[in-house]
C-alpha cells in the first residue's frame, strides 16, 4: 500500500474514531484539521474519492453519521467542495441501496407489483416530488427511501436527480458550518 493510500485510510479511521468519541472529538478535530486539510490539498483526487466512498458506504449501511461526515467535509475540503463531495457521497449511498434492493430484493419487489405507488400512467412525477420531499425531511431514514424507490421501480435517472436535489440544501448548510468552524478554531477552510 502506498503512503498516500495509508494516509487516506488513516484519515477515514480518524474521522470514524472522532464520530465514535462524540463531543470529546472537538479537541481531536481541532488538533488534526490542519494535517487533514494539507493532505487533501496535496492529494485532492484520492482524498475526495475516499471521502465519497466512505460517505456512500456509511449511508448504505444506515450508519447515523451523515451529518458529521458532511460537517467534516467542510472542515477538510472547504464549504463548496465539501458540499459537492457530500452530495456525491449521498448519491453513491442512495444508488448502492437502490441497486442492492433491486438485486437482492427481486422476489420482494416482484410481490409488490400489486401495490401501485406510482401515479396512474407511471409518469413518476409524483414519485420525484415524494423523493425530494423525503430527502429534505431530516427525520426520514435515508436508505429505506432508496429501497422503497427500487421496490416501486422508480426510474433510475429520476431517483438520482430527486436525491441530488433533496440532499443539496442540507449538504451546503452543514459543509458551510464545518468550514466556518474550521475557520474559527484555526485557519481558513
Amino acid at each position: 500500500m502506498t503512503k498516500g493510500a495509508l494516509m487516506v485510510v488513516a484519515m477515514l479511521a480518524v474521522v470514524g474514531l472522532a464520530i465514535a468519541a462524540g463531543p470529546g472529538a472537538v479537541g481531536f478535530v481541532r488538533a488534526h484539521q490542519d494535517a487533514w486539510r494539507a493532505f487533501a490539498a496535496r492529494h485532492l483526487v484520492m482524498a475526495a474519492l475516499a471521502f465519497v466512498l466512505a460517505y456512500g458506504l456509511a449511508v448504505t449501511a444506515m450508519l447515523p453519521v451523515a451529518l458529521v461526515l458532511t460537517v467534516a467535509s467542510g472542515v477538510i475540503f472547504g464549504a463548496l467542495t465539501g458540499a459537492l463531495l457530500s452530495i456525491l457521497g449521498a448519491l453513491a449511498g442512495a444508488l448502492a441501496a437502490y441497486f442492492l434492493a433491486q438485486r437482492l430484493g427481486a422476489d420482494w419487489t416482484a410481490r409488490t407489483r400489486s401495490i401501485d405507488l406510482l401515479p396512474a400512467g407511471g409518469s413518476g412525477r409524483n414519485a420525484f416530488a415524494i423523493i425530494v420531499t423525503l430527502r429534505l425531511t431530516p427525520l426520514v431514514p435515508f436508505t429505506p427511501v432508496s429501497v422503497a424507490a427500487a421496490a416501486v421501480r422508480m426510474p433510475l435517472l429520476s431517483f438520482a436527480l430527486a436525491t441530488c436535489l433533496g440532499v443539496t440544501p442540507e449538504s451546503v448548510i452543514y459543509a458551510a458550518a464545518g468550514a466556518g468552524v474550521a475557520h474559527i478554531v484555526g485557519g481558513a477552510a
